[in-house]
């Protein structure tokens, strides 16, 4: 039982610290300026790569040894798109 809760405990406190670094980049995107066009093709992206990362992700469970790559690049991407998202629209 308390091999259990420390386990628990340890991965909440992960997701806890995970949300506010994320919140803080977040914060930290909304300084910088992006061009219309530019946020416009991410987001465009952003749709073609959701189809990309769910076939993947479908192929990678058949095969394991590719799951820790298909998890940092969909990490990565998440990172991007934050930025973008948030980052600021340049007035032209």
């Amino acid at each position: 039982m308390e091999n259990w809760f420390v386990t628990a405990a340890m991965e909440f406190g992960i997701v806890v610290i995970g949300l506010i670094l994320f919140g803080k980049f977040c914060s930290w995107s909304k300084k910088f300026s992006l061009p219309g066009k530019l946020k416009l093709w991410t987001y465009i992206l952003l749709g073609l790569g959701v189809v990309g990362f769910n076939v993947w992700y479908k192929i990678a469970e058949k095969d394991v040894t590719q799951m820790p790559t298909v998890l940092v690049v969909s990490l990565v991407f998440v990172i991007f798109f934050s930025f973008v998202l948030m980052a600021e629209t340049k007035q032209e």
